[in-house]
């Protein structure tokens, strides 16, 4: 399964072949089962990953609302903006809002850092309920979470927030927050198939306890592993945010060829690369791209995906070129 073996013990500096028709397009490099000292061994070679690159419709935007605030700075300042006059601005772009405990507070003292809206935008503000010198301010941004599903945890011991902005400005203190915290919600994705998968020992091992529903077997079950996208010379490197992990379901044989199987992994909660991810990384299959500027036709997201592929495949032992 592989040749010309820099260092026997690193799945990234080995060359990676198969006996196909087509070559192997990716590498995972993890462990399976839930290990103390969790390694890093070859999982398997694949000719393809379904679920790994899929457009999401767009992140909806979520709503928010400070309770008993005391405005301060920026988000005083927003407000005042939205009360100049009668025909004041509908909302008011804020920005990045950071929410952390009181100095004096529990969750403070024992190190909780709090949590951040993004892009916030003022939408409107009334007299709070509690008291008529606080405000109920309206929200809406996002959450800063890694995965749109992932849950916000609210802490037990903290009794206040204080408000902050870039470089930590004071933007004032509330009471609560509403719409932040929540349970995690079901992938978006539920599930990755290793598509003409040619498993190495530790994943055979998770793939042969996929009927056990046991405790132990769950735990046999387990996958997690990094992404590396295999060149045409087998040289393999990583794929920046390329992560396949979850718990394995099924095996059949696959159509691609022998020895192949497709491997079925109910995935755990994380966004997928975007679909044209998968043409950047091509343009790397037989080298680096030849002709410049290509990343320029890509719109904000993929030229993040762009930067990645480009990061991952800098030479490191080799003098950057000319801008």
């Amino acid at each position: 399964m592989t040749d010309r073996l820099d260092r026997a013990d690193d799945p990234w500096q080995r060359r990676w072949t198969w006996e196909q028709r087509f070559p192997p397009r990716w590498l995972l490099v993890g462990f399976t089962g839930t290990p103390q000292f969790p390694g890093e061994d070859a999982l398997a070679l694949c000719a393809d990953i379904d679920g790994l690159f899929v457009d999401l419709p767009p992140r909806p935007r979520e709503r928010f609302t400070l309770l008993g605030c005391v405005p301060d700075g920026a988000l005083a300042s927003a407000l005042d903006s939205m009360a100049s006059d009668n025909a004041g601005p509908e909302r008011t772009w804020l920005g990045n809002l950071w929410l952390s405990a009181r100095p004096d507070d529990p969750g403070a003292r024992r190190g909780w850092i709090g949590e951040q809206l993004l892009d916030v935008t003022v939408l409107g503000h009334r007299p709070s309920k509690t008291s008529s010198q606080h405000l109920d301010i309206d929200l809406e941004g996002l959450a800063d979470v890694h995965d749109r599903a992932d849950g916000v945890a609210r802490p037990d011991d903290v009794t206040g927030w204080v408000l902050s902005g870039p470089d930590d400005a004071p933007w004032g203190v509330c009471a609560d927050i509403t719409g932040l915290f929540r349970e995690p919600a079901e992938p978006l994705v539920p599930h990755l198939t290793l598509v003409g998968c040619r498993p190495e020992p530790p994943l055979l091992t998770a793939i042969a306890a996929a009927k056990q529903t046991a405790k132990a077997g769950l735990r046999r079950r387990r996958v997690s592993a990094e992404v590396g996208a295999v060149a045409a010379d087998g040289s393999a490197v990583p794929l920046v945010g390329g992560i396949v992990s979850g718990t394995v379901l099924s095996s059949v044989p696959s159509t691609l060829g022998p020895d192949l199987l497709d491997v079925t992994i109910a995935s755990d909660a994380r966004e997928p690369h975007p679909a044209a991810t998968r043409d950047i990384v091509d343009l790397w299959f037989t080298g680096r791209p030849t002709k410049r500027n290509l990343w320029a036709r890509y719109d904000r997201t993929l030229r993040h995906e762009w930067a990645g592929v480009a990061l991952a495949h800098h030479r490191h032992n080799a003098p950057d070129q000319q801008a």
